[in-house]
Order: structure tokens, then C-alpha cells, then sequence
């Protein structure tokens, strides 16, 4: 496994990379150290993270009924009363005093930015600072953006709009300004980054019932950001996305009722097609809702990637997904267009995402390399 050396040299780098006898790395240990360990972010801030074991929220999963099996049902242990983005219910505003201007770039001009080490230099940052572990998300984004999707073009001149659909987001939602980090690493263009999930919905319904004047209450972006011109002037703007109600033409087609997850419902009612779609740490084959998913970006041709914990995870998506769209595309007759995209030929391959969260997972029976954004496959 040639690979594990690699990423346990990339955690080595770090002086806070600490090494497990069982080969894993421990974030939590990190946290404590540098005492942001809570779910509660008014202790934490942007570090605030569940206490519970499944890494993921299936509520939203039909498979994953309180009728499953033991190891299918929700893990509410040790929540401690955390919940995804509280932070945008219990304020108006984002706390004033974020250091958004203070970004200490090397060169404003040059962005040689391709991996761990080249990012800490460009930012000046020295790399006893645990950074990497909370913007491998952020960076892994705009590594699929110009590198496996290719949909934003650095060397273009004139200024750029890319509208991106970000599926899945749970912790994310803790710390949506530190996605100002792509209007620097993107200059003259701006990025549209809407917001799926089944943790956006439930931030969503509670903000509208409960908390009207919050920022998850608004009905616009909940973060805008523009970096200053001697960057590129960059820009950002996050949504969460707001369901529109289902037109009475388009009742007849049986859509189930939206939950958060990205669906046909989004495809057939957004005003405007995404350029690109992207979802972290995904688990294709793991939830039943993917399919819909992955058949509709396919038949509408929307550049699609995701990021995974395992190799063998994406490896397996992609033996996978060939049969998922042969049965999607008996819905159409040959000749259909959407019958033609899902049944051309598409190479998958699955790459060595840089930007993963540095440190094998705690997962101490798994000695193959397995990590949170570790690689990537590009589906559509």
C-alpha cells in the first residue's frame, strides 16, 4: 500500500501530527489540545462538532428507518443537544471581529496552490497551525472545481460566475465564512455556492418557525464575501436552499416530498442549471438517495464529483454506478436525449484527493488508507 506512506507523510509535516500505535490519527486529541473540543460553539466557534459515532445523519434514508436493522438506525448518543449550524439560529448577524482581511499572502498576484504545503506557504502560515484540519473541506472544493471538474478557468482574463450545488453539508454548516477562502484562491470570478441537505432543511424549518430574525431565516445568501481587488476581487455568496413549491402542472409526476437531499425536484424546478455539483465525503453506495442523484446530474450532464473516506468506497461506485444508469435509462425511449447521456461511455477514475483532512480516521481494524476526503471520483 504504497499510499499509506503517502499520507502518513502528509501528516508528519504537521508538528501536531501525532501518530497512533494503531496507525490512526486522533482529531479530537487535537481539538483538546488547542481547547476548541465542544459541541457547543459558543466554547468551540467554528470547531463545534457532534459527539455521536456515525459520522453521518441518514434520517432522510428510507433504508435507514427505525424498522432497519441495529447498525441502520440513527446514533443520537452524546449529542449533548448539538445541532448542525446553530451558530446561524441563535445570531442575526456573524460574530463582527473575524479576521477575513488579515489573510497575510505571500503573493497576491501567484496562486502555485496544489497541495497542504504549498497552501500554508502561499497564506504565511507557519504549520504548527492545526488549519488543514478544518479546511480540507474548503480546499477540497476548490480542488475539484479547477482540477477534476475543471468548470472555473484560472487563466481567464475576463470575470467568471459559477453556480455550484454543494450536497450533503452537515458540520459545514458551522463555518460557512471560511469558504471565503475560494473568492482569494478564484480571483475574477464569483462563486454561487448553494446548500443541500436534510441538516440545511431542519436548520431551515426551526430558523422560519422560531428564529425569524436569524441568519438562517434569510431568504437570500447567508454569507457574501468579496476579497479586495489586489487579489483578483473574488467573490462568494451562500445559500441554503429554499424548496419552491411544486407547480399543480407538475403534481401528476408523483415527486416525493423534498427532505434536503438534491433530487429530481431540483433539477426539473431551479431557474438555473448548476455548473458544477459536489459532495464530500459522499458515500454513494451507502445511501439509498444517491441514485436519484447520480441518474438526474448524468441525464442533464451536470459536472459531477465527489470525495469518499476509502479507495476501495469509490472503486466499488464505480463498478456500480454503470448499472444504476442502464436502469434509469429504460424510463426513455433510445434516441431520448437523456437516454443517450445515461447510457455514453464515461471514465471514472479515482484519484489521491491533496487536500485531505490530514490523519488516517480512529478506526483501528482498518489499516488500508482511509481518511475523510481522501479521494475523489469524478461521476458526471
Amino acid at each position: 500500500m504504497p499510499q499509506l506512506a503517502y499520507f502518513q507523510s502528509e501528516l508528519r509535516q504537521f508538528p501536531w501530527g501525532r501518530l497512533e500505535r494503531d496507525g490512526t490519527f486522533s482529531k479530537q486529541f487535537l481539538q483538546a489540545r488547542f481547547g476548541v473540543l465542544d459541541s457547543d460553539y459558543r466554547n468551540a466557534g467554528f470547531w463545534a462538532m457532534p459527539e455521536r459515532l456515525n459520522p453521518h445523519d441518514p434520517s432522510d434514508d428510507p433504508l435507514y428507518s427505525a424498522n432497519s436493522s441495529a447498525m441502520g438506525r440513527r446514533d443520537t448518543r452524546n449529542i449533548k443537544g448539538y445541532r448542525h449550524g446553530a451558530i446561524m439560529l441563535a445570531m442575526e448577524e456573524w460574530p463582527t471581529g473575524m479576521d477575513v482581511e488579515g489573510w497575510k499572502l505571500r503573493d497576491e498576484t501567484l496562486i502555485p496552490v496544489k497541495d497542504w504545503k504549498s497552501w500554508y506557504e502561499w497564506r504565511g502560515l507557519s504549520l504548527e497551525s492545526p488549519a488543514a484540519v478544518l479546511m480540507d473541506r474548503v480546499l477540497t472544493t476548490y480542488y475539484l472545481l479547477t482540477e477534476t471538474l475543471q468548470v472555473v478557468n484560472l487563466r481567464r482574463t475576463g470575470r467568471q460566475e459559477v453556480d455550484v450545488h454543494y450536497l450533503g453539508a452537515e458540520t459545514e454548516l458551522n463555518y460557512l465564512p471560511l469558504f471565503s477562502e475560494l473568492a482569494l484562491l478564484l480571483p475574477n470570478t464569483h462563486i454561487n455556492l448553494t446548500i443541500f441537505s436534510p441538516a440545511t432543511e431542519a436548520l431551515l424549518t426551526g430558523a422560519k418557525q422560531h428564529h425569524p430574525r436569524s441568519i438562517a431565516a434569510r431568504d437570500g445568501p447567508v454569507w457574501e464575501y468579496t476579497a479586495p481587488q489586489s487579489t483578483g476581487g473574488g467573490s462568494i455568496a451562500i445559500s441554503l436552499y429554499h424548496a419552491p413549491p411544486i407547480p399543480p402542472a407538475a403534481r401528476h409526476m408523483q415527486l416525493r416530498p423534498f427532505t434536503g437531499a438534491w433530487q429530481r425536484t431540483v433539477m426539473m424546478l431551479s431557474p438555473k442549471d448548476p455548473d458544477a455539483i459536489v459532495a464530500l465525503n459522499a458515500g454513494i453506495l451507502s445511501y439509498s438517495t444517491w441514485y436519484e442523484v447520480v441518474s438526474c446530474a448524468t441525464m442533464a450532464n451536470f459536472p459531477f464529483a465527489c470525495t469518499d473516506y476509502a479507495q476501495q468506497s469509490q472503486q466499488l461506485t464505480v463498478e456500480q454506478i454503470p448499472k444504476w444508469l442502464t436502469e434509469a435509462a429504460r424510463a426513455f425511449p433510445p434516441g431520448h436525449d437523456f437516454h443517450q447521456e445515461l447510457m455514453r461511455p464515461r471514465t471514472r477514475p479515482v484519484t489521491v484527493n491533496p487536500f485531505h483532512r490530514p490523519g488516517q480516521r480512529p478506526i483501528s481494524q482498518v489499516r488500508s488508507p482511509n481518511l475523510d476526503n481522501g479521494f475523489i471520483c469524478r461521476i458526471v
